[in-house]
């Protein structure tokens, strides 16, 4: 039988063996330079899952007939018709059935419950791999040892005397797989444990997407502040749409999705099915009304006991899918803190709007991988799972809450996206990005641990900080923003990122910054997980820099390559963490009323770089509060009185003068020049000459000859 190459676009796992048999001492020989390895193992799985792989690195397709595997007490001998293709791997599985059941895919032999079994493969002795560890021996049909491997903490390393060095292989959990890490020449092959130490944390069923990097129209979002972007794109489909979150309970949102359903719009989604505290009451609420209506709704959660580990041990990446088009990545999740509420207050997070087929095909194969039913840790929601009410508790109006704020930037530029654990070989591929900063980072971060414990390296620093203090030494701008509220401080663990990090400060910084937020921020606490790099390169991921996010979770991040879009971030950085004493810059607006006959006063959104709070209008007939004013001056001037204040609480008055139209003309304005500030002018006039000077230095730098993005670098 046919060695087979199997890459399913949703899974990279593969597993192998067991069953039992004693043997006699064989001949220890070692090829210097073998042909085959052990490139994964499962010794340790609770639904017979068990299984190991071998790897052909050689440029022809060699015959295994006769070959043998052997763990000490059995062995699995190959018989006549079994070879392996260049590059292939073969994957050996103590039970067919609980294999496909993990992974989605049919291995090439199983020892227990495969049909074919005595055509392919002979065992005698106990073979069967330990839970406790366990060693491997691969030999040539002349007893020569081509590779061995010994794992787990009761491994007998003396049985691979002269073959393996060192300590076994260390156990990363029941359920995971060791899998041989790749150097620049192909697999590391040095018959120790070195050649298996990995951060990341793999188990069976998980995906292996590439990154993907491509030239789209991107337009950056800041949340709350542009959380309407997103209704509106949302409020826009007219095929299907597909989200994915770790948490949903945005009643907005939910109305939105409904009325999409009575247009017939197909409406799938994907939530974790057993967040941190568990699902609350409004989640099942608005999930069970919208699967009610026709929504297509599944939880990636444990399976039961003892049937198997779930992929990933939560499901915290978010995303929407709008008609094969647009693709909407976000920090944030589904929820009222973000799409529901005033401006002023919710969470702090950041999201990017991608318009091109190319991304929304590549998210649509994760999610399909990820919401895949034929594995056991996706379960499909059914009406009345959770809730026994006829009626609706949770409002689901789609109210769009007032967001008068300067509209976000939006560029054509090239951005790469990167699917975590896919990419989490050296953690979750922002480390690579990180690495490549020549002159500033700035930070906002909802928590981040000092230390990760891992299975298999022990406590570490964590990989992102040690990169960070390493570039202090040559960057000379830094800032850090972690969360100050009580949800991420009150177990210390941003305070000792702090430490650290303003411990290593030095003179050579012309701007350096750790801390938490300013407490006039506007908003309750910071829920982001994104930095800037270089005022250049942009990074919106739904990480927190903590072990499990960064190496064992399903995540997302993506890294744009755009000046204005890294400009735009960068300065939301720097105003939640120093504030904002600038009073808005009033520019009214005019248009006809919608009968023709009067006209409408407004305030210009951008009139504050933060956003706006209120707005006020007084008139000789009275004080209105309210985002514009309908008029219609007769024989005499009018006089309306404005009064602003932005998210920080400035406050800036204008008063103007408004007098009768000609014909069918707008009415003339004239502005009350003593309510309009002179020091206000000026710092209108600053920021616009400081803006257009950084824009230009750094397009400057970008055009030399040679300057190359920091993913094409790695290559």
């Amino acid at each position: 039988m046919t060695a087979r190459v199997l890459i399913p676009i949703f899974l990279s796992a593969l597993f192998l063996a067991v069953i039992p048999v004693p043997m006699d001492a064989l001949p220890s020989a070692t090829v210097d330079t073998p042909d085959l390895l052990f490139v994964k193992v499962l010794f340790d799985d609770i639904d017979s899952g068990e299984f190991f792989s071998i790897y052909n690195c050689a440029r022809e397709t060699i015959d295994l007939t006769n070959w043998s595997i052997s763990d000490g007490e059995g062995q699995v001998v190959l018989l006549k018709g079994c070879v392996i293709k260049p590059s292939s791997e073969l994957i050996i599985a103590r039970s067919y059935a609980s294999f496909v059941r993990q992974n989605g895919f049919a291995p090439d032999f199983s020892l227990l419950d495969d049909p074919n079994r005595s055509a392919f493969v002979r065992v005698s002795g106990s073979f069967r791999l330990s839970n406790e560890g366990d060693e491997l021996i691969l030999r040539r049909p002349d007893l020569a040892v081509v590779d061995c491997i010994s794992f787990g903490a009761k491994a007998n390393v003396e049985s691979v005397v002269g073959s393996w060095h060192g300590e076994p292989i260390p156990s990363v959990g029941r359920g995971c797989i060791l899998v041989r890490q790749s150097g620049a020449g192909g697999y590391l092959d040095t018959d120790s444990k070195d050649d298996w130490i990995a951060l990341r944390v793999y188990r069976p069923g998980q995906s292996s997407f590439e990154p993907l990097e491509c030239e789209a129209s991107v337009t950056a979002l800041l949340l709350p502040e542009h959380s309407n972007v997103v209704l509106e794109s949302l409020m826009s489909a007219e095929e299907s749409v597909r989200i994915c979150t770790y948490e949903f309970d945005s009643g907005t949102i939910t109305g939105a999705l409904i009325r999409l359903l009575e247009k017939d719009v197909d409406v799938e989604m994907l939530i974790e099915g057993s967040p941190v505290g568990g699902l609350k009451d409004r989640e099942t609420e608005l999930v069970d009304r919208l699967s009610q209506m026709g929504a297509r709704i599944s939880m990636m959660k444990s399976p039961q006991l003892g049937e198997a580990i779930r992929r990933y041990p939560y499901l915290h990446s978010k995303y929407m899918i709008i008609d094969n088009r647009i693709s909407i990545v976000l920090s944030e999740n589904f929820v009222t803190d973000v799409f529901d509420v005033e401006l002023g207050r919710g969470n702090r997070g950041w999201g990017a709007l991608i318009e091109s087929p190319i991304v929304a095909s590549y998210l649509a194969a994760i999610f399909k991988s990820d919401a895949y039913s034929g594995l056991p840790d996706v379960i499909a929601w059914s009406p009345k799972l959770y809730v026994q009410s006829d009626a609706l508790l949770y409002n689901t109006d789609v109210r769009v809450p007032d967001r008068f704020v300067p509209p976000p930037p939006t560029a054509k530029c090239q951005l790469k996206i990167m699917p975590s654990p896919d990419t989490s070989d050296v953690t979750s591929g922002i480390e690579k990005i990180l690495s490549l900063a020549e002159r500033s980072i700035s930070i906002e971060l909802f928590y981040a641990d000092l230390n990760w414990k891992t299975p298999m390296k022990g406590t570490i620093v964590n990989p992102m900080l040690t990169i960070i203090l390493n570039k202090m030494k040559i960057m000379n701008e830094l800032i850090v923003c972690l969360d100050g509220s009580w949800l991420s401080s009150e177990d210390g663990r941003n305070a000792d990122v702090i430490s650290l990090l303003s411990g290593y400060r030095n003179s050579s910084f012309s701007s350096f910054y750790v801390g938490s937020q300013n407490p006039g921020a506007p908003f309750s606490i910071i829920h982001n997980k994104g930095f800037v790099m270089d005022h250049r390169y942009s990074v919106i991921s739904s990480i927190n820099w903590a072990y499990d996010s960064a190496c064992s979770n399903r995540e997302l991040s993506i890294v744009i390559d755009d000046i204005n879009i890294a400009t735009f971030f960068e300065d939301n950085i720097r105003r939640d963490v120093f504030g904002d004493t600038s009073a808005p810059y009033l520019r009214p607006n005019f248009s006809f009323s919608d009968d023709g006959n009067g006209f409408i006063l407004s305030i210009d959104p951008g009139s504050d770089d933060s956003g706006l709070r209120s707005v006020t209008f007084t008139t000789d007939s009275g004080r209105r509060s309210n985002w514009s004013i309908e008029f219609c001056p007769e024989n005499h001037p009018a006089y309306v009185d404005i009064e602003a204040v932005d998210l920080w609480g400035n406050r800036a008055e204008l008063r103007i003068a408004i007098f009768p139209p000609s014909g069918n003309k707008y009415p003339l304005m004239q502005p009350d020049m003593r309510m309009v500030t002179f020091g206000l002018a000026v710092t209108g006039l600053s920021y616009a000459i400081v803006s257009s000077m950084r824009y230009w230095l750094r397009w400057r730098k970008m055009r030399r000859p040679g300057y190359r993005r920091p993913w094409e670098q790695l290559e």
